[in-house]
């Protein structure tokens, strides 16, 4: 062979080792259970990422708490740890990104309360405004009402927004200065529920937020101008009651508003748990929402709902017509579905002017 054909031989045989073993692979994800940890920790930084799935942050559940940090940052801290040298990036990683409710029970009160808000945001909620004491006791219900021992499941297998206890927390911790009447409903052949609706002040003008849960906003089923209107947020839950029985609920509110003369009217607006809405006419007319499926005794359908008071910055009241409230009376309902008349029911109206 002559010696250009033989160094172009040599040059295309270097070329295709280098395409089968090198360059051409810094790019691949490789499987973090193909390799043990006493291996991984051996290997330069470059190579360690390459058997990071998530390309970033994960969130990470531990006996001091819970926090966000980087796969390959986790991977080299639990790799290191005695006794898992024969293990696999992959499995140690997985011990600690799924938190269990039996360690959660075990942990400090700031443990609990951090493991609380990363449940939160790996679902999209938010946990914001709460104490740790609530953050525990809402982690402690979601714990209780399922059978999945990880944390995040648990979470994610409670039926959405308010069927959520960290949720449900969230609403009980926020409004508790809000105006509220609860009341007892009956029926004919004995089963009980009870309603609790509470209104908040007036959010800030042009505000569309719920305060309780900063995803849901006014004005997705009724008309809302948010240079004209202002927004009082509620909060309708509806409890089944009867001892040892399920029961569908139902829950409603309805508008009432007076003959006296104004320029302003006012409509409630629900959002319900599948994350339709609905509105209510300026008549008098109702707006509410079923459980769906029967509940058992002590479980809530929770409804984030905003009342709407059209024109209430209108130019003849540029400060707000705060004179005209006294006008609307919000009337909650309740009943137990089906074809079982109420025998008794105990409730009353939130006049607007009240909640001002």
């Amino acid at each position: 062979m002559k010696p250009s054909i033989r160094a172009a031989a040599v040059a295309v045989a270097i070329f295709v080792a280098i395409s089968l073993t090198g360059c051409g692979s810094q790019n691949v994800s490789r499987d973090s259970a193909s390799v043990k940890c006493a291996d991984f920790l051996k290997m330069s930084p470059s190579d360690q990422s390459l058997y990071d799935p998530d390309r970033g942050n994960i969130i990470t559940y531990t006996s001091e708490g819970a926090s966000s940090e980087a796969w390959i940052k986790a991977a080299r801290r639990q790799c290191a740890l005695k006794g898992n040298s024969n293990k696999t990036p992959k499995s140690v990683i997985a011990a600690i990104s799924q938190g269990t409710c039996s360690t959660f029970a075990t942990l400090s009160l700031k443990a609990k309360a951090e493991w609380a808000d990363a449940t939160q945001q790996e679902g999209g909620w938010s946990s914001a405004g709460l104490t740790n004491e609530q953050k525990a006791l809402a982690m402690t219900k979601m714990c209780a009402k399922t059978s999945a021992d990880t944390v995040d499941l648990a979470a994610s297998g409670l039926g959405g927004l308010s069927s959520n206890p960290i949720v449900f927390a969230q609403f009980v911790g926020k409004d508790a200065g809000w105006s509220g009447i609860t009341w007892t409903t009956s029926t004919v052949l004995g089963y009980t529920s009870q309603g609790r609706l509470t209104i908040g002040p007036t959010l800030p003008k042009g505000e569309k937020f719920h305060p309780l849960n900063l995803k849901l906003s006014v004005g997705t089923a009724c008309a809302f101008n948010p240079d004209l209107d202002a927004v009082f947020p509620a909060l309708f839950v509806a409890t089944g009651t009867t001892a040892n029985t399920k029961a569908v609920v139902s829950g409603s509110i309805s508008v009432q508003q007076t003959n006296a003369p104004g320029i302003t009217d006012a409509v409630a607006e629900m959002i319900f748990t599948d994350g339709t809405s609905a509105c209510s006419d300026k008549t008098g007319g109702t707006v509410g929402e079923q459980s769906g499926t029967k509940l058992d005794p002590g479980n809530s359908v929770t409804t984030p709902t905003f009342i709407i008071v059209h024109n209430y910055y209108a130019p003849r009241y540029p400060s707000g017509a705060s004179v005209e409230l006294s006008r609307f009376e919000i009337r909650p309902g309740l009943s137990l579905g089906g074809e079982d008349p109420d025998a008794s029911v105990t409730s009353a109206d939130i006049n607007l002017s009240a909640v001002h």
